[in-house]
């Protein structure tokens, strides 16, 4: 029974890691599609959330949730907020997300905890 829990650690990491170099591939694409290369920061955290969105929308097609839609909300506030330069603002509406995201993490371990104990 301990192979299982193992093995789903190893699926979350292994599926977060992944979602993180999708996001990076999508960032340095678009600096690579450039014909010149003098960009700012502020552009390319703005690819980077956009990446980000996309990639939540790709899971929220998976599994329509509740939670994955508010966070898909809460990121797209995020991008709206920090391209018009209220970047506080946009960190309030991610570490918002993070919560959520948090919180369902913890809720489905637990869940996962009560069916090892089981069994």
């Amino acid at each position: 029974m301990v192979r299982i829990k193992e093995n789903i650690i190893d699926y979350s990491i292994g599926d977060r890691i992944k979602s993180l170099l999708i996001i990076a591939s999508n960032v340095l694409l678009r600096y690579k599609s450039l014909p010149i290369k003098n960009i700012d920061g502020k552009e390319v955290i703005n690819w980077f959330l956009e990446a980000l969105i996309s990639e939540i929308t790709l899971l929220s097609n998976v599994n329509k949730t509740d939670y994955i839609m508010a966070i898909t909300e809460l990121i797209s506030s995020a991008e709206k907020a920090f391209v018009v330069g209220k970047a506080e603002e946009a960190v309030e509406f991610i570490s918002t997300a993070i919560s959520k995201a948090t919180t369902q993490a913890a809720k489905a371990i637990e869940e996962l905890e009560k069916l090892w104990k089981t069994d």
